[in-house]
């Protein structure tokens, strides 16, 4: 695995009021990896995904503007537009793992996924012990990396297709998984709301969190990485 970056990075605070910061960053990364001829020494091929050399690199600019602006000392108001990615890794890329039925093995099509993403946030310090703060966002995933079913076209015509997904693995026939790019854009988007406060030498933070998802493939089941609805209440004392 190898991996570079370069990154420029600029803040500007145009007046009392106004402040904009952005970065851009270029990443370029390269991936390889081989197995032995798992045939050679008693072992199934695994539909000839480990009987190759695998390699992937990638090359990839992001960045990021954020505008702040201060209507008076008692607001804050934030808005942050950014382009993110993320490359395949040696888990994504090369990881050969069973568990129960399910065997995942390596997908050598695998590509990044991309981000474009949207967050506006509110802060508002009603009092000296007391400050309140909303924030929103939204993210646009496009080539999702996704554990999915592996077909596999075992038809001796090339010009016939005969998709499956069962595997031979160490005397049993599995279901083939693998991490794949999904085809459809993914949505996700959610909002934070919480206070931070002093009450009879007490600090309080307090939060709650809700994101959701949108699927653009009316097939696909649901997306990983979607946590319910979740909070954090801290409440903290100094002594001496």
């Amino acid at each position: 695995l190898f991996s570079s970056a370069l990154y420029a990075n600029i803040l500007k605070r145009i007046s009392h009021k106004i402040q904009i910061e952005s970065g851009v960053r270029y990443t370029f990364s390269s991936l390889n990896g081989y197995y032995p001829n798992y045939s050679d020494v008693g072992g199934e091929d695994l539909f000839n995904l480990l009987n190759e050399s695998n390699s992937i690199k990638n090359s990839v600019v992001s960045g990021n503007v954020k505008f702040v602006y201060f209507p008076n000392d008692s607001w804050k108001i934030s808005s942050v537009t950014s382009r993110g990615f993320h490359a395949p890794n040696i888990d994504d890329m090369f990881k050969v793992f069973r568990k129960g039925d399910n065997m995942t093995v390596p997908y050598k099509e695998l590509q990044p996924e991309y981000s474009l993403s949207q967050e506006m946030s509110v802060t508002k310090k009603v009092s000296a012990g007391l400050t309140l703060y909303g924030v929103g966002f939204y993210t646009q995933l496009t080539n999702a990396i996704i554990k999915d079913t592996l077909f596999y076209n075992a038809s001796p015509d090339p010009n016939e297709e005969y998709l499956i997904s069962a595997i031979p693995y160490d005397g049993e026939i599995l279901t083939a998984f693998a991490n794949q790019n999904a085809d459809k854009k993914i949505n996700i988007y959610g909002f934070t709301l919480g206070l931070q406060s002093t009450v009879l030498g007490f600090n309080i933070n307090k939060d709650i969190n809700i994101v959701n998802y949108k699927n653009c493939d009316p097939q696909a089941g649901p997306f990983a990485h979607i946590p319910p609805i979740f909070g954090k209440l801290e409440i903290i004392k100094n002594y001496k």
